[in-house]
């Protein structure tokens, strides 16, 4: 079965993006609220879409992704998600190979849905 890691520090939003991932396709969503239990999650087994919170108590999610870069698959989609729309802060993220970036704002779960059609695993299955 395919597998979302969700870093993510806010509940609601948490709860939220997992209960959607979970109702639009057909895969395992864990939810880690800190950066140091997600890289140990990610250490074990890496997951086929990794959606990083930029702002995480300990470390930015940028952080984390250049601690598993090094090991990280080329087939894992990694989708950072922020509440700040700033260009300076999008270009620093594609600096450091980050390709796919949201706004956390109310089309959030549209555009990890819209990214993971366009640029994620061609073998995760959407519900019907």
């Amino acid at each position: 079965m395919s597998s979302i890691y969700v870093v993510e520090d806010d509940p609601l939003t948490a709860s939220l993006l997992s209960t959607m991932l979970k109702q639009t396709y057909e895969a395992e969503v864990m939810v880690f609220d800190d950066g140091q239990t997600a890289l140990a999650a990610c250490r074990k087994s890496f997951p086929d879409i990794l959606i990083l919170d930029y702002q995480l108590p300990g470390m930015t999610g940028i952080e984390i992704y250049n601690q598993l870069q090094p090991q990280l698959p080329a087939e894992t989609l990694v989708i950072m998600a922020s509440a700040i729309d700033d260009g300076i802060q999008v270009l620093k993220f594609i600096q450091q190979g980050i390709r796919n970036y949201v706004i956390k704002d109310d089309r959030l779960h549209q555009s990890i849905v819209d990214i993971i059609t366009e640029e994620g695993p061609k073998f995760i299955k959407r519900r019907a």
